[in-house]
């Protein structure tokens, strides 16, 4: 590694062309059934080729309960009777749709956008696209759909409002990579995966993508990813858990992975801080902790008690970028931080002094 440093070459840079980016919209099916989650033997069905008797051709779209779990019987634009729980139309066919206990959402050929209430089919919200939908998904009440021209959107349903507008994602898209997944937050933040193995998050606050986890060089040096226990349940957790990780790279020595792997455990809890998920930032926190002492790494262990401090002044001043944060929460991880500290014999002597002098907060 020092000798990278004392001897450095300039690696060269490829001139990478993003003028442009076309997503391949999803292909339209004369029938699309789509279970309804959360709730058992329900599905959405769109009939895509329905015509009335005087020759009106639109989309006949129906929720259906199957009470004998076999979908793939019903016959296509004839659906059974005593199945039906409600119907409607939308005028263009139905490429893609996605439906949860309380929205069902349909994206169309015609680029509109069509938010229905489940229990009634009722429509709630009508939108018009950039483009054609490529990729469409909810988390509870966000829903959010990627265009065939690159833009990304999400709003909050309940409150009617957009979370984010055409958000272009060509800035993370780099040569001969597809996308992999995308997710959403509890909070509507969004992760898009790639082929690569590279994860980004958009930053409301920020107004900018962030990097959550790239796949490069470093990745090499890290080692053994965190296990299942130490990530948590979180949105965050849920794409790292999927990940492939790839080998260690001969020869690093263990100190070059401690370095490495505490830098991305900090990035870690920044994309957890940023999307507002306490089910991600309680455990990376924990983990993080454990690096530190682990390490002996005294005045990042000051440095992070103060940081827990300035996150329950924060939370309890309620400003309105940290409405999100629970005070009491706050106190918990804080509290939690401090006994993982108290239980080694080498660092507990910093709290002793933390103690004595006052916290700061900044």
């Amino acid at each position: 590694l020092l000798a990278d440093f004392r001897h450095p070459q300039m690696r060269s840079l490829g001139r990478v062309q993003k003028d442009s980016l076309t997503l391949a919209a999803a292909e339209m099916q004369r029938m699309l059934l789509q279970p309804i989650g959360g709730v058992k033997q329900t599905f959405i069905a769109s009939y895509n080729e329905w015509a009335s008797p005087t020759g009106v051709r639109a989309t006949q779209v129906v929720r259906l309960w199957l009470n004998d779990g076999s979908p793939l019987e019903i016959e296509e634009g004839v659906p059974p009777g005593d199945n039906l729980v409600w119907t409607t139309f939308v005028n263009a066919p139905v490429l893609v749709m996605t439906a949860n206990a309380k929205w069902t959402v349909l994206a169309c050929s015609d680029c509109s956008l069509h938010v229905l209430v489940t229990e009634t089919g009722a429509f709630s919200v009508n939108l018009q696209l950039d483009s054609l939908p490529a990729q469409l998904g909810m988390q509870d009440s966000h829903t959010f759909v990627l265009t065939s021209n690159g833009y990304f959107s999400c709003w909050e349903l309940t409150k009617r409002k957009a979370f984010l507008s055409r958000i272009p994602v060509l800035d993370i898209v780099s040569n001969d990579v597809h996308l992999h997944s995308i997710s959403l937050s509890p909070s509507g933040s969004p992760f898009i995966s790639f082929t690569n193995g590279s994860t980004y998050s958009y930053s409301a606050n920020l107004q900018i993508w962030i990097p959550v986890d790239t796949c490069n060089g470093l990745s090499r040096l890290l080692g053994e990813a965190p296990s299942n226990d130490d990530l948590g349940e979180g949105a965050i957790a849920t794409v790292l858990r999927n990940k492939k990780r790839p080998g260690v790279a001969p020869k690093t020595s263990m100190a070059t992975r401690t370095w490495v792997g505490r830098a991305q455990m900090e990035g870690w809890i920044f994309a957890a801080l940023d999307a507002r998920s306490h089910k991600d930032l309680r455990p990376m926190v924990a983990r993080y902790t454990d690096m530190l002492i682990m390490n002996n790494t005294t005045d990042k262990v000051r440095d992070l008690l103060s940081t827990l401090d300035s996150w329950v002044e924060r939370a309890r001043r309620k400003e309105k970028c940290d409405e999100w944060m629970d005070e009491e929460q706050m106190k918990l991880m804080r509290e939690m931080v401090r006994q993982l500290i108290s239980a080694d014999t080498s660092m507990c002597e910093i709290l002793k002094d933390l103690d004595n002098e006052g916290s700061m907060v900044f």
